[in-house]
């Protein structure tokens, strides 16, 4: 039986569909730069192993010249300049986040993009929602899969990790879940892919929005509280 009393999403193809957005940033560059552009399906399938994959698959399938390390830094300075021109919350996100509200369950959002990205991508597409945390990819603390974040989260919460549900889209998401003894939930939605998550063991899997926001209502141990009282 889980019992659940908070709930940390990562960001990119958990809560957001920001591939409009990498696909038109990245195309733009590549096109200043003569080369050939990719379709939106190529970037879906790369991104989930980060920006610096998917410029590394692109320097070596077009054979670019350039360091990655600077090929990278004009990409992201490009793709920071069009954050959410195109990218959108996915179907369903807005209404699973006002079920965490309404029922009183404290969110987080917990990515590997920077932290000045995820800021501005959460103020931009979710204006009216209270984030408990708002964590990217900074100095405070190490990449996910490292679980020191997620902890932090739930110690600021004053919430037992294991009465924390993680959702994510792939498989560094669900490892993040595992060693900080949270509640994992991979989502087919996103870019992960079907078969790592599945490898990766996660408690839970959500292959649609509305599934997740029933579970929550059947093991949000906040709301039996106040059915019993």
């Amino acid at each position: 039986m889980f019992d659940i009393q908070a709930v940390l999403f990562d960001l990119d193809g958990t809560l957001v569909d920001t591939v409009h957005d990498i696909a038109a940033s990245m195309n733009s560059l590549l096109r200043e730069m003569g080369e050939v552009e990719f379709d939106t399906d190529d970037y879906r399938r790369w991104i989930g192993g980060g920006s610096g994959a998917m410029v590394a698959r692109i320097s070596e399938l077009l054979g670019i010249e350039e360091p990655v390390e600077s090929f990278l830094d004009r990409y992201m300075q490009r793709y920071g300049e069009n954050l959410t021109a195109l990218s959108r919350p996915f179907a369903g996100a807005e209404e699973i986040l006002a079920t965490c509200q309404e029922l009183d369950l404290p969110i987080s959002v917990l990515s590997n993009k920077d932290q000045w990205m995820v800021d501005i991508i959460c103020r931009d597409l979710f204006p009216g929602v209270a984030f408990r945390h708002t964590i990217g990819l900074s100095s405070a603390f190490p990449k996910k899969p490292d679980p020191m974040s997620a902890r932090h989260i739930a110690r600021d919460m004053a919430v037992e990790a294991r009465k924390c549900l993680f959702v994510g889209d792939t498989h560094v998401d669900i490892r993040t879940a595992q060693a900080a003894g949270m509640v994992s939930a991979g989502v087919t939605w996103g870019y992960g892919l079907a078969q790592e998550i599945d490898e990766a063991g996660p408690d839970l899997c959500f292959r649609q929005m509305r599934f997740l926001d029933l579970f929550l209502r059947d093991h949000c141990s906040l709301v039996r509280g106040r059915i019993s009282a």
